[in-house]
C-alpha cells in the first residue's frame, strides 16, 4: 500500500501506555493535516497512563494544527472499559462521533491562548 503524501509515524509513550499516531496531509483541496490515532494501550490500568498519552497527542495536534481521527474499540472486555465508557473517555479530549460513520471519531485542533493556531 502506498503511503499518503507527507506520511509520518510517531509512537507516543508514557509509563506503561503508548499509542501510534500517523500524520499525513489529506488529498482535499485545502490540504488539511490529519493524524490517525491507533493502538492506544496501557499495561497498567486506571493509573492515568493512557490519559497522559492522549493529553500529549492532543497537545501535539493543537500545536501542529492537526485534525485527529480514531476508531474507538473496546477490545479488552475483561479489564478494559466498555465501548460506551471508551467513547466517553475520548469525548473528554474533545473527540466527537462522525454523523455519517458512528464507528469513527474526530477532534479538530484547538487554538491555544498563545495565538499560534
Amino acid at each position: 500500500m502506498k503511503k499518503p503524501r507527507g506520511y509520518i509515524r510517531h509512537k507516543v509513550r508514557y509509563e506503561s501506555a503508548s499509542a501510534l499516531v500517523c500524520i499525513f496531509t489529506s488529498s482535499t483541496s485545502n490540504g488539511e493535516k490529519i493524524a490517525e490515532v491507533s493502538d492506544v494501550w496501557a499495561g497498567e490500568k486506571r493509573k492515568g497512563h493512557a490519559t497522559e498519552v492522549m493529553r500529549k497527542i492532543c497537545e501535539m495536534a493543537d500545536a501542529m494544527g492537526l485534525t485527529l481521527l480514531l476508531s474507538p474499540r473496546s477490545e479488552d472486555l475483561v479489564y478494559g472499559p466498555t465501548q460506551d465508557k471508551l467513547e466517553s473517555w475520548y469525548e473528554s479530549f474533545g473527540f466527537i462521533m462522525f454523523a455519517d460513520n458512528p464507528k469513527s471519531m474526530a477532534r479538530k485542533p484547538i487554538k491555544g491562548s498563545d495565538g499560534d493556531n
